[in-house]
């Protein structure tokens, strides 16, 4: 789809409620910085691209730029997800993004209640972890099932070894030492069982993703906005 781009897709179709998140509403993948100018043109042409979500740190984004999105007559809402602290493992990772950057991550949701705001396209650096529990709350206020969030989720594994490679050669580029010092090594591969101890680590803190929605800001006017922006008839 976007050579440039291994983790993206459209969530049109996953099923919520009695409906279906509809086409061209809402995207993820990876950086969109690695983009090229034709396929930055795609998306804001073809695709339809009003929004970027951006959960990189403010460090990443001056390191690598917005690519040539930049320039292109859209809306960018940054929220950077990073200085997680007391974690132990992804599930964690996860429920500490939504306890420590709550007020960010709840102010971006309320912005895609706004239907001029869509299509927009959520990414982080590789779209797994920071986009995956950004889009994993958003779909359960939504009313999309847990399994099927857990699916979604999983289907990056796909682009694992792609996104590997490009920071492979982005850190040859720039005569950085290669393989990373991680604590999982270049081996991790995302998993719905993953996901699935997140949501209910979720559930066990703050009842369910409406209950962090309420801690965090959100009316049941505002989820019903973002489901009404989002979701059509199945």
């Amino acid at each position: 789809m976007f050579p440039n781009l291994p983790n993206f897709r459209d969530l049109a179709g996953l099923p919520a409620g009695d409906g279906v998140i509809g086409p061209r509403r809402l995207y993820r993948s990876d950086a969109v910085s690695h983009l090229t100018s034709a396929e930055a043109a795609r998306l804001t042409g073809d695709y339809g691209l009003a929004t970027v979500v951006d959960l990189r740190d403010d460090s990443e984004v001056a390191r690598h730029g917005r690519g040539p999105l930049a320039s292109a007559p859209l809306r960018y809402v940054p929220v950077p997800l990073g200085d997680i602290t007391d974690i132990s493992d992804r599930a964690a990772f996860y429920v500490g993004v939504l306890a420590q950057r709550g007020e960010v991550v709840a102010a971006a949701l309320r912005t895609l209640a706004d239907p001029d705001a869509l299509p927009a396209l959520v990414h982080c650096a590789a779209g797994c972890d920071r986009t995956g529990v950004f889009v994993a709350i958003l779909l359960d206020l939504v009313g999309v099932p847990h399994e099927v969030i857990c699916a979604d989720y999983a289907r990056t594994a796909d682009a694992v070894d792609a996104i590997n490679e490009r920071l492979r050669r982005d850190a040859l580029a720039m005569g950085e030492p290669w393989p990373p010092d991680w604590p999982d090594g270049l081996n991790w591969h995302p998993a719905a069982p993953m996901m699935a101890t997140a949501l209910e680590r979720i559930r066990e803190r703050w009842g369910d993703g409406r209950g962090w929605a309420r801690a965090h800001g959100l009316t049941d006017a505002d989820i019903a906005a973002l489901r009404g922006a989002l979701v059509i008839a199945g």
